[in-house]
């Protein structure tokens, strides 16, 4: 499945938020091998998320602690998840 896919999917679903949307697809990039965080809110944003917020919740979820966040970024500067 796509990126595109999956956010088609989750649209038609009509059962998730954009919060949650964004989250997943954040997730999905890191999954497919896009780990640079511009690289990532680029990604994100190009099915029509707003560019801040995608980096806003890129951040805000990023931390070392699992239970607390999705996804931790390493020292060279690239996004992994838990």
């Amino acid at each position: 499945m796509t990126l595109g896919e999956l956010d088609a999917g989750m649209r038609a679903a009509g059962d998730t938020t954009q919060f949650d949307r964004v989250l997943i697809l954040i997730e999905a990039t890191i999954e497919s091998g896009i780990t640079k965080g511009a690289e990532i809110v680029k990604t994100v944003s190009a099915f029509g998320y707003n560019a801040r917020y995608v980096g806003i919740q890129l951040e805000t979820n990023a931390g070392a602690n699992p239970e607390k966040h999705r996804w931790f970024k390493n020292a060279e500067g690239h996004y992994r998840l838990h």
